[in-house]
C-alpha cells in the first residue's frame, strides 16, 4: 500500500506542476509522509529534474529562424526570439518556466521541513544527510534557473538594489511574497549549496546522477560564482569539483553517424542529469545554427559532426545531438563546463599557462586523434578570448549562453549586440538592455502584487 501511495504522489506532482506557484497547495497528502524512504521517493521524481527552464534559450545568438518558420511558432517563442517588450500578449498560459521551478522548490521545502521533524536511526544518518543535501541542491538550482530568467543580471556593484526573484524557503504558500534583491537571492543560493556540500557524503555519484555528490555541488557553486563574477571563488570550487571527478570523454570513441551519439544517463562527463522542458524545437532543421559559429569549428574538430547535421537541400547546419541522449536538451552539469570555468578564472587572474593547460586538456578530447595542436598565446587577454570562444562552442544549447551574455556584456571587451532580421525588419538587443530580463507572467503579478521587470 505504501508504494501505491508514493506512486499517487508522483502522479499528483506531475499534474499539479502546471499550476501557479501561489495558487494552492499542490498536494495536501504530502503531509502524511513519515519515513525517510518516502521522502527519497518523492524527491527522486523525474519530473523535478526533466522540466527545467526553457525560455532563456529563445533569445540567444546560437541560431536563427527563417520568416516562415518563425511564423509557425507560438507567440511566446516568436516574441522572445525578437526580444519584444510584451512576450505574452495578454496570455501567460505558457508560463512553465515560472511554475515548474517553483513547483520543484515547493517539494524541496516539503522534504526539508518534513525531515527536520524526523529523528533518523543511527544506521540512517548518512542517507538522511544526503537526502537533505538533495533537497537543498535542487532548491538552489531551481532558484538559480528562475533568477537567470526573471531576475536582473547579477552586477556586483548594484546587487544590493537590483531586483532578484521571490525566494520560497517554506512550504507555507500563504506567506507574504516579495522580490528579494540580487544579493539576497544569490546569498540564499550559495548558502543552500554550501550546506548541501557539508551534508553530502558522496564524492561522486555514478549510478544515479540526479542524487547529490560533492563533485556536483562544487561544480554548481563554480557556475554560480562565475555568474556573480567572483572569479576566485569560482576557480576554487572548480578545483574542488575536479579534484573529486574530472573524467572527459574522448570524442573519438563516439559514433558521429549516430543521431544520438551521447549516451544518457551514462554520459561519463555528467555530474547532474537535468533536462529542459519542451525543448525539441532546438533539434529541428528549421532552427539554423549561426553561420559564424558553425564555421568556427575546424574540420578536425569532432564536435562539428557530433553536434550537427546538415539540412537538405538547404545545406544549413542544425543541432542533431544533446548530452541528454534525446531530443530534449541537457541543462545539467558536466565536467567540461567545470574545466572551462576554471580556465576562464585562471586567465582572468593572469595565470595564462595554467588556463591553457585546462583548455588543451579539454580540446585534446574533442579533435580527431593526432590532429590537435596545443594552443599557445602571448597574453592572458588572448587566452581569455580563446577560452570564451571555446566555451560557446562546447556548451551549445546547454542553458548557459543567456547567462554568459548577461555577464559578459558588463565588460566592454566582451560585450556584443545581437541581431535578428525578419521580413526586412531588423531587431537588435544591445548589451545590458533591460530585455535581458524576461517579464514575470502577468497572472503572477496580478496574483501576488510583486514588481514587474522593466522592459
Amino acid at each position: 500500500m505504501k508504494s501505491l501511495h508514493i506512486a499517487g504522489l508522483i502522479l499528483l506532482l506531475s499534474a499539479s506542476s502546471c499550476k501557479k506557484y501561489l495558487d494552492k497547495v499542490p498536494d495536501k497528502s504530502l503531509s502524511v509522509l513519515t519515513e525517510i524512504g518516502q521522502y527519497q521517493q518523492l524527491i527522486d521524481n523525474q519530473n523535478l529534474y526533466h522540466q527545467m527552464a526553457n525560455l532563456s534559450e529563445f533569445g540567444t545568438d546560437n541560431y536563427y529562424l527563417l520568416e516562415k518558420d518563425w511564423n509557425s511558432r507560438v507567440n511566446i517563442f516568436k516574441n522572445a526570439y525578437t526580444w519584444e517588450k510584451d512576450i505574452y500578449e495578454g496570455n501567460d498560459g505558457q508560463n512553465q518556466d515560472w511554475s515548474y521551478p517553483y513547483s520543484a522548490i515547493y517539494y524541496c521545502n516539503v522534504l526539508l521541513e518534513g525531515l527536520s521533524k524526523l529523528q533518523p536511526e543511527s544506521g540512517q544518518i548518512s542517507e538522511y544527510n544526503n537526502l537533505i543535501a538533495q533537497g537543498l541542491f535542487l532548491r538552489a538550482y531551481s532558484h538559480f534557473q528562475l533568477s537567470e530568467t526573471y531576475g536582473q543580471p547579477y552586477r556586483p556593484a548594484t546587487a544590493d538594489s537590483d531586483l532578484g526573484i521571490p525566494l520560497r524557503l517554506s512550504q507555507n504558500l500563504t506567506a507574504p511574497i516579495q522580490r528579494a534583491t540580487n544579493s539576497q537571492t544569490y546569498n540564499q543560493i550559495t548558502s543552500d549549496l554550501k550546506q548541501a556540500a557539508t551534508l553530502c557524503n558522496t564524492p561522486f555519484q555514478a549510478s544515479n546522477r540526479i542524487r547529490p555528490s560533492k563533485a556536483m555541488i562544487y561544480g554548481m557553486l563554480s557556475r554560480v560564482y562565475l555568474t556573480m563574477q567572483d572569479y576566485q571563488k569560482a576557480k576554487n570550487y572548480a578545483d574542488s569539483s575536479l579534484s573529486l571527478y574530472s573524467k572527459l570523454i574522448d570524442y573519438n570513441t563516439l559514433n558521429s553517424s549516430s543521431t544520438a551519439p551521447f549516451p544518457f544517463p551514462d554520459n561519463e562527463e555528467v555530474l547532474f542529469a537535468a533536462k529542459r522542458l519542451n525543448g525539441n524545437y532546438i533539434f529541428s532543421p528549421t532552427c539554423i545554427i549561426d553561420s559564424v559559429l558553425y564555421q568556427s569549428y575546424s574540420d578536425d574538430d569532432l564536435r562539428k559532426t557530433l553536434y550537427f547535421s546538415i539540412a537538405q537541400p538547404a545545406k544549413t547546419p542544425y543541432l542533431k545531438a544533446a548530452y541528454s541522449g534525446s531530443a530534449v536538451p541537457f541543462i545539467g552539469l558536466a565536467t567540461d563546463e567545470v574545466y572551462l570555468n576554471r580556465a576562464e578564472c585562471l586567465a582572468r587572474a593572469g595565470l595564462t599557462e595554467a588556463a591553457l593547460a585546462d583548455l588543451n586538456t579539454l580540446l585534446e578530447k574533442r579533435y580527431k586523434t593526432g590532429k590537435y595542436t596545443k594552443i599557445t598565446v602571448t597574453s592572458a587577454e588572448q587566452a581569455l578570448m580563446l577560452i570564451l570562444e571555446e566555451r560557446r562552442k562546447e556548451l551549445l544549447f546547454r542553458g548557459l549562453r543567456w547567462t554568459d551574455l548577461r555577464r559578459l556584456n558588463q565588460q566592454e571587451n566582451t560585450a556584443i549586440t545581437l541581431k535578428r532580421v525578419l521580413a526586412g525588419k531588423t531587431y537588435l538587443l544591445v548589451p545590458n538592455d533591460p530585455k535581458y530580463t524576461y517579464p514575470i507572467p502577468p497572472g503572477e503579478i496580478q496574483l501576488s502584487g510583486i514588481i514587474q521587470n522593466p522592459r
